[in-house]
């Protein structure tokens, strides 16, 4: 049978927060800038982040993500797409030139560029649209920093899922995992988090805000002390969620029913995922009703083999990657 171990998945928690450091980005960083000097004339600011600041990447190849923000003043406006789209464009023309920088693909709908940093051999993801994606990952890598135990769970149940060729994004699977604990009151909901804080900030309507100092006891959470007395209950989680019906919602930290949703949202995907901030985006909107059944499928034999650890041979069958035992 195929095992994920201990070593494993404390490798890649621990690993993922030497690579939260921004030190590893200096080079990068000051490249960008003197690029955006040059070519748009203008200042910038540049944000990390995405898996590397979440503090969740799963190996030194991991993508950095960064929003740039050019005239420093676009942090805080709404998405204005066919002004981001000419920058994003006129910023790729210019790194396709430069020997620094290498193009690997263009994303018209978010917009987005990918290009690696010869230099470091950093895959980059370079956005240019607002602050909402960097508000994003800093209030992820709080809550996972509230509960670093956390972190391994999310490696065991990545690495877990993928051999059953279930193909979630991970800010999917990172926004699973955050609300199965948030459930269970392990964590707190977003709603919680932003309560009381001050100055309320928006971006595209919506509040940003939040206190990264509060901690664990701040919140009057208990602690998550072993991943693995975890996954057999997250698995059963989601293969009995009623996806049909409800919405995920961290925002909330609960379910909530579609029809009482006080958004307008792509709610006729397999699967509905609010985001935590953007609360009208579905993260999972990508999914096929294929994508679902093959992840609920998952979740159901993972569950029942983690509950009997071992599983009939007329069940291990239908999983060419699990291995007969002898």
């Amino acid at each position: 049978m195929m095992k994920i171990s201990d070593r494993e998945v404390y490798y890649n928690a621990f690993y993922s927060k030497t690579w939260q450091h921004l030190y590893h980005y200096m080079d990068i960083r000051e490249d960008i800038k003197n690029i955006i000097r040059n070519y748009f004339k203008q200042e910038c600011e540049i944000y990390y982040l995405g898996s590397r600041i979440i503090g969740i990447a799963d190996n030194e190849e991991s993508d950095l993500d960064f929003f740039i923000d050019v005239g420093k003043n676009t942090y805080f406006r709404d998405r204005n797409y066919q002004y981001d789209l000419d920058n994003i464009n006129y910023l790729s023309r210019v790194l396709m030139r430069s020997e620094d920088w290498k193009f690997k693909r263009f994303n018209a709908s978010i917009p987005s560029i990918k290009f690696v940093h010869i230099q470091t051999k950093i895959k980059c993801d370079i956005s240019m649209t607002n602050g909402m994606s960097v508000h994003n990952s800093y209030l992820l890598a709080h809550l996972f920093d509230i509960q670093p135990e956390m972190a391994p769970f999310y490696h065991y149940i990545k690495n877990w899922l993928k051999l059953f060729n279930v193909k979630f994004k991970g800010f999917t699977l990172t926004l699973l995992v955050i609300f199965y604990f948030q459930t269970k009151k392990y964590l707190p909901s977003i709603r919680k988090v932003q309560r009381l804080v001050e100055p309320i900030e928006f971006i595209d309507g919506f509040e940003v805000q939040f206190d990264d100092t509060r901690t664990r006891d701040d919140y009057g959470l208990k602690e998550l002390k072993y991943y693995k007395d975890h996954l057999k209950d997250f698995f059963k989680f989601y293969s009995k969620f009623s996806y049909e019906t409800k919405v995920i919602c961290p925002y909330s930290g609960n379910e909530v029913d579609k029809c009482d949703y006080k958004y307008r949202i792509e709610n006729t995907c397999a699967v509905t995922l609010a985001a935590p901030l953007l609360r009208r985006h579905n993260c999972a909107k990508y999914l096929s009703n294929l994508d679902l059944v093959n992840f609920i499928n998952a979740c159901d034999f993972s569950a029942k083999y983690l509950d009997e650890y071992k599983i009939p041979k007329s069940m291990m069958n239908d999983y060419k990657y699990f291995e007969n035992e002898s």
